[in-house]
C-alpha cells in the first residue's frame, strides 16, 4: 500500500483525522525486522506518563548516561549500582531487553583508571572494572557499547584521547576481551558517531577490521546516527552495508533528528550555529523529520543484519540537543515536550 506522503499526513494531524494516539506500538510495528528501543534516565521510570509511553512502544532501554564509569565508578574499588540497577530492574519488570552504555569511553572516564600512567596497573583497573560491571548483569543485559568513540575525526584512525596517549589503542582490545570473558553470551559492540560520512565510516571500519584480525571479540557496530536537517540517505545505507560486509551486526544506537544542520565550527567554537526555529518553521521540519525517519526505520527494515534500532532519548524536553553544540530549542525525538506523538511517530507506525 502506498502511503501518503507526511506533508498530508501532518495536515491530517492538525486537522484531527488521523488518531494522534499512536494506538499502533512502534515495537509491534518493526517486531519482525528488529528491536527498537530508548535512551532513558532512572528518574524517568518513576514518572507515569513516561513510564506509560516506554513501556508501550519500545522494547528495548539503554541507559543514557547512567552506566557509564563516572556514574558507577567515581572513586576505585566504590561502585553506585543505584541508578543501573533500577533500570535494569525496570526493564526486567516489563518484559524489556537492556543494552548496556558504555564500559569505556573517553570522556566519562574517572582520573583514577590512569592515575600514575604506568600501563600494566591501567590494564588491570580497566579490567577489573569491566568484569565488574558486565558480571553484574550477565544474562541480564544482552549487548554492551564495549568502547565509545574511539576513532578520531580526521586525525588518524584512534581518536587522541587520554586512553590512547597513555598506552595506544591496546586499551580497546583489553576491554573487549574483559567484556567477553566476563560474559561469553553477550553481543560486544565498539560505537561511535558519524559514520553515515564516508571519511570517518573508512576509519571507523578499519579500526573494526584490524580489531577481528587480532582476534578481538568485536560482535557489532553501533551507529549513533545523529541526524540534521536534510540528511541525505545515501551514507546511511553504505554504513549499514559495510558493517554487513564485514559478517557483524549493525545496532543504531543513538538516533535523533536535529531541527538544525550546523556547520563543523559550530561544534568547534560556536560560531556559523544556525539560529533558534521559529514558530511559523517548525511545522515543515516536522513533516522533513518524519520523512527520515520514515527512510532510516525503512533502511534497517530491509537489512537482516540490523537488529535494534535505538532513540536517544523519548521525548524532546529530554534531549541533549537542547544544549549541545549552545543552549537552543530543539526537536528531534518522537514524543513532544508535552508527550504527544510527532507526525514522526505517527508516520511510522502507520
Amino acid at each position: 500500500m502506498r502511503l501518503p506522503p507526511f506533508e498530508l499526513l501532518l495536515g491530517l494531524l492538525l486537522l484531527g483525522t488521523l488518531n494522534a494516539s499512536a494506538d499502533t506500538p512502534l515495537k509491534e510495528t518493526y517486531a519482525e525486522s528488529f528491536e527498537v528501543g530508548v535512551a532513558v534516565q532512572a528518574a524517568q521510570l518513576d514518572r507515569a506518563p513516561e513510564s506509560r509511553l516506554i513501556t508501550r512502544h519500545f522494547g528495548m532501554v539503554v541507559a543514557e548516561y547512567q552506566m557509564k564509569a563516572n556514574v558507577i565508578a567515581p572513586r576505585e574499588g566504590e561502585y553506585d549500582w543505584s541508578a543501573a540497577d533500577a533500570i535494569v530492574a525496570f526493564a526486567e519488570a516489563n518484559g524489556m531487553r537492556v543494552r548496556g552504555h558504555a564500559l569505556l569511553w573517553h570522556q566519562s572516564t574517572p582520573d583514577w583508571f590512569l592515575a600514575g600512567g604506568d600501563p600494566a596497573a591501567i590494564r588491570a583497573r580497566l579490567e577489573t572494572y569491566v568484569h565488574d560491571v558486565v558480571s553484574r548483569y550477565r544474562g541480564r543485559v544482552f549487548a554492551w557499547d564495549v568502547v565509545n568513540e574511539p576513532v578520531g575525526d580526521g586525525e588518524g584512525p584512534y581518536r587522541d584521547n587520554a586512553w590512547y596517549r597513555a598506552v595506544g589503542k591496546a586499551y580497546i582490545d583489553w576491554a573487549f576481551h574483559a567484556a567477553r570473558e566476563a560474559d561469553p553470551d553477550c553481543l560486544l559492540f565498539l560505537n561511535d558517531y558519524g559514520t553515515e560520512r564516508k571519511a570517518k565510516l573508512e576509519r571507523v571500519m578499519g579500526v573494526v577490521a584490524d580489531l577481528l584480525d587480532r582476534s578481538v571479540p568485536v560482535d557489532g557496530v553501533g551507529h549513533q546516527f545523529h541526524l540534521g536537517r536534510r540528511q541525505t540517505m545515501d551514507g546511511i545505507h553504505e554504513a549499514l552495508d559495510a558493517v554487513a560486509d564485514a559478517g557483524l551486526v549493525s545496532h543504531i544506537t543513538e538516533l535523533d533528528i536535529s531541527a538544525y544542520n550546523d556547520p563543523g565550527s559550530c561544534f568547534v567554537n560556536r560560531t556559523g550555529c544556525e539560529p533558534e526555529l521559529l514558530d511559523d518553521e517548525i511545522a515543515g521540519f516536522l513533516a522533513e523529520q518524519a520523512d527520515l525517519y520514515h527512510a532510516v526505520f525503512e533502511a534497517a527494515r530491509i537489512r537482516p543484519s540490523v537488529s535494534a534500532v535505538l532513540t536517544w532519548g523519548l521525548h524532546d524536553g529530554q534531549s541533549w540537543l537542547n544544549n549541545f553544540p549552545l543552549r537552543r530549542t530543539n526537536h528531534p525525538l518522537l514524543f513532544d515536550r508535552s508527550l504527544k506523538p510527532k507526525p514522526a511517530l505517527q508516520g511510522l507506525v502507520d
